[in-house]
Order: C-alpha cells, then sequence, then structure tokens
C-alpha cells in the first residue's frame, strides 16, 4: 500500500481523468481488494471477478469521494457492497436458512423440484450433526428450534457477534454439504 499523501494526489488525479494515476491506484490497491473479495467468498476466481467490478465502479464513481483522503475506507465499502451484491445473485437456496427457519424454508415454493419436505428436513438435520462442535449448537438453535440470534447469545453467554459469524460459517459449511448431496440449485429470486 502506498503512503496516504500519495494516494490523496493520485485520487485527484483519476478525478481530473488521468487513466496513468487509475493504473497505479489499481496496482497500489487491487491486492486488498482481491484479499477481502477472496476472505469473503474463499474462492479466488470470484475474489478476481470482484477486483474487475470494484475498480470498474471506482473508475464511473470515483467524482461522489468527498474527501479524497477516505479512499481505502470507500474503496473498502464498494468492495463489501459488490461482495453483498454477488452473493445474492449467486446464492444457493439453502443460503435462505439464514432467514427461514427449517420449516419455513422446506415448505418454501422453490425451484428444487418437488422436494421431498421430510427427506430435505431429515438430511438438514443430519449436515446439522456433521458440523464441527462449536457450530453445531447454535446451527440446532436457530435452524431446528427456530431461536433468534440475540436469544442464542444470551443461552449460551456469547457475544452477538459470535454469533452472526457462526451462522454466517454453518451457512457456507451447509450449502457445501447440500452441494455434496445433490442440493445445488441456485435461487430464483435475489
Amino acid at each position: 500500500m502506498i503512503e496516504k499523501a500519495k494516494t490523496i494526489q493520485l485520487v485527484r488525479n483519476v478525478k481530473k481523468g488521468d487513466e496513468a494515476a487509475f493504473t497505479m491506484l489499481y496496482d497500489a490497491f487491487q491486492k486488498n481488494v482481491f484479499f477481502w473479495g477472496f476472505y469473503y467468498f474463499t474462492d479466488k476466481e470470484k475474489a478476481l471477478d470482484i477486483v474487475q467490478d470494484v475498480f470498474t465502479i471506482v473508475w464511473k464513481k470515483i467524482h461522489s469521494l468527498k474527501d479524497d483522503g477516505a479512499f481505502y475506507t470507500w474503496l473498502r465499502t464498494i468492495t463489501l457492497n459488490v461482495c453483498r451484491n454477488e452473493e445474492r445473485r449467486d446464492k444457493l437456496e439453502i443460503c435462505e436458512l439464514y432467514d427461514f427457519s427449517m420449516e419455513q424454508f422446506a415448505t418454501k415454493e422453490s425451484n428444487m423440484q418437488n422436494i421431498d419436505y421430510h427427506l430435505f428436513l431429515d438430511l438438514v438435520k443430519r449436515l446439522i450433526f456433521e458440523l464441527k462442535e462449536s457450530l453445531r449448537l447454535v446451527a440446532f438453535l436457530h435452524f431446528i428450534r427456530d431461536y433468534e440470534p440475540v436469544e442464542i447469545a444470551r443461552m449460551l453467554d456469547i457475544p452477538l457477534g459470535t454469533i452472526h459469524s457462526r451462522l454466517h460459517r454453518i451457512r457456507l459449511d451447509l450449502r457445501y454439504l447440500l452441494t455434496q448431496n445433490g442440493y445445488g440449485y441456485t435461487c430464483n429470486e435475489a
């Protein structure tokens, strides 16, 4: 990463349409964007796509950056928003487990082609018990017993942020396990 004064000068030059300055900004920060994208998706190809999408937005929207010294924070915010949008676009039906209880999810109309509700529910319960021990109880309480994250945090005396992190990890693990079991369908809705 380059020093802040140089970043500010590059941002000002890019705002004037200087493509060479944009290339220098790209070279200086593309590794950061790649890291954030890879951390979000754990997928190298997707992270590379994120880099391209983010810097396309940077080029188009750099004039909206009011404080040139806040470029790094602005870039990180854009990256997070691009990752979230990409996740919405690509997410599998299992991603909705985060927002719906097991029963709501399994009875929700989906493109999972006449899935047998009880068979699917049994599979998900079995897969929950294959998760790491630290995730298993949180998954059970949230997806099977329908407890909200706040309630789980109180019951287990664990910070709410930790519960949210575990639910995110659970969602990723269940997505992978369900895909391994033949349920790798994408959502129709974003």
